[in-house]
């Protein structure tokens, strides 16, 4: 990705058997650095470790900022290198959820990050998204790994929006939402060798709901496998929605096992039953792929495209569709629905 060899490396060991107390490290006074946002003090490759155990409180009103762990505003030479285990709490685990208590936010941000390379992360039982990718440029996660329940509530294991070239794989996801979530304004987003499930499968969306919502262009997902999923890959937007686009679209050799929904694209996407269905979405989706995904589903419809009445998908392509129902007798074949 043209990166330099310089290298910043920041590891986050959280082990379960050790503590370390609290310190302060002031690099002002100790390392006359400047807090003017400009000045850049190192001549050097920067390398931070923490030993020990990085463990959530068991309340979470000790938060005083809304987030947790952040990288903001960070231009690295060429590689950020993260290991991060959150150390399970059952009260701030996937049971108690942002929207239960009203707490948002507490989960691992990066925000405006250019040129990282970020392994090796595991989060476990977080109680909202694992990691939130916004306004970042040339990043890629890789080995990054999420174990949290399956009826764990909003907990998408990597959500992306507003960044240009990223790229994730080698990874293992397993969560109660979506694996990897694609927002507004996603471009050159690339996929490859992640295994998803449980969850809700890979999404694009859901687009449409906001006003002002950056157009998405260039995701390729690719050698993936999907397993015991409510969807495989999924292009969602909301009814009645602001207009926007998402072009050039694209799945590929991908597995799926018992997976519901395979492959869907859905533009009457309504989760609460509380959308104007009469009133089409305006989200425009063009130049779109599914091919060679193969395996088995536990829906009847293996391949569900619902598209806008009002902004017709174009130029979608499904080639080498092979998925083998998996369910009930009764079914006798399955349904594709356009």
């Amino acid at each position: 990705m043209g990166l330099q060899l310089n290298v910043v490396v920041l590891s986050l060991l959280l082990l379960f058997t050790s503590t370390t107390k609290a310190e302060v490290f002031d690099i002002v006074a100790k390392y006359q650095a400047k807090a003017d946002g400009k000045t850049d003090i190192s001549t050097a490759p920067i390398e931070f470790k923490l030993q020990g155990t990085v463990m959530a409180p068991a309340d979470p009103h000790f938060f005083k900022d809304p987030n947790w762990v952040v990288f903001n505003n960070i231009d690295i030479s060429h590689c950020l290198e993260v290991e991060l285990l959150m150390a399970k709490e059952q009260q701030l685990g996937a049971r108690t959820t942002a929207l239960r208590t009203n707490i948002a936010n507490h989960f691992q941000l990066f925000n405006f990050v250019t040129n990282a390379m970020i392994r090796d992360i595991t989060t476990k039982d977080s109680k909202q998204f694992n990691v939130n990718v916004l306004g970042c440029k040339n990043v890629t996660f890789e080995h990054f790994t999420v174990s949290n329940p399956e009826d764990s509530i909003n907990t998408d294991g990597i959500h992306l929006g507003r960044s240009d070239g990223v790229y994730i794989q080698y990874s293992d996801i397993k969560t109660g939402d979506d694996c990897i979530s694609v927002g507004d304004g996603m471009k050159n987003l690339h996929v490859n060798g992640v295994s998803c499930g449980p969850g809700h499968g890979i999404s694009v969306g859901s687009l449409g709901k906001f006003q002002g919502e950056g157009p998405i262009e260039g995701i390729f997902i690719k050698n993936c496998t999907i397993t015991g999923t409510q969807n495989g890959v999924r292009i969602k937007s909301w009814p009645a929605s602001y207009p926007g686009t998402a072009s050039d679209m694209h799945f590929e050799d991908i597995k799926m096992d018992n997976v519901g929904n395979p492959i869907l694209i859905d533009q009457e996407y309504c989760p609460w039953n509380l959308c104007n269905l009469k009133m089409p979405s305006k989200i425009k989706l063009s130049k779109i792929s599914f091919k060679n995904i193969k395996g088995t589903c536990s829906t009847k419809e293996a391949v569900k495209l619902v598209c806008s009445s009002s902004h017709p998908c174009d130029n979608v392509e499904l080639a080498n569709i092979d998925l083998t129902y998996k369910g009930p007798m009764d079914l006798q074949h399955l349904v594709v629905q356009m």
